[in-house]
């Protein structure tokens, strides 16, 4: 139950914590592209590589995976739209349901939103790790196999 403001940025953080797990599990899909096209990738090459994932957005990581994958228009769909609702959880959420948080009905629409939301996000992350896992697997590559590579390269 949503009792006070407390309650709410709990809530928001277990939400944004997922949010930012299917980034991250974009970003390995996309890390796991690169090496897939460059076995023989230097120290160096995982490097760039890594920084440019670093630095790159959800809709960049959407349009590079795309370049190295085929990915269903319904799932594509999905992900553009989650990465809509991750920028409007990260950037605008408490902008726009300001006014939400002064009284009990507003602070359990907010919660109802977030809920919503949070079941979503974490949806995504399973996701996400189910393709970083097949997509090892269509490779040969255990998980641990595939960290070991990880670490030599780094």
């Amino acid at each position: 139950m949503i009792d006070t403001k407390n309650d709410v940025f709990a809530m928001y953080g277990a939400t944004a914590y997922y949010a930012q797990m299917f980034e991250v599990g974009l970003r390995s899909i996309f890390f796991l592209a690169h090496i897939l096209k460059d076995p023989a990738m230097t120290k160096e090459g995982v490097e760039q590589c890594s920084l440019k994932i670093t630095r790159s957005n959800i809709g960049l990581l959407l349009t590079e995976i795309k370049k190295r994958y085929r990915v269903r228009p319904e799932l594509e769909k999905s992900f553009s739209e989650l990465r809509e609702k991750r920028n409007y959880l990260i950037h605008h959420y408490f902008f726009e349901n300001a006014f939400k948080m002064v009284d009990d009905e507003g602070r359990k629409a907010i919660a109802n939103e977030l809920k919503a939301l949070f079941i979503e996000f974490k949806r995504a992350d399973e996701l996400t790790d189910i393709l970083v896992a097949q997509i090892r697997k269509d490779v040969g590559w255990s998980e641990a196999e595939f960290m070991e590579l990880v670490k030599q390269k780094y």
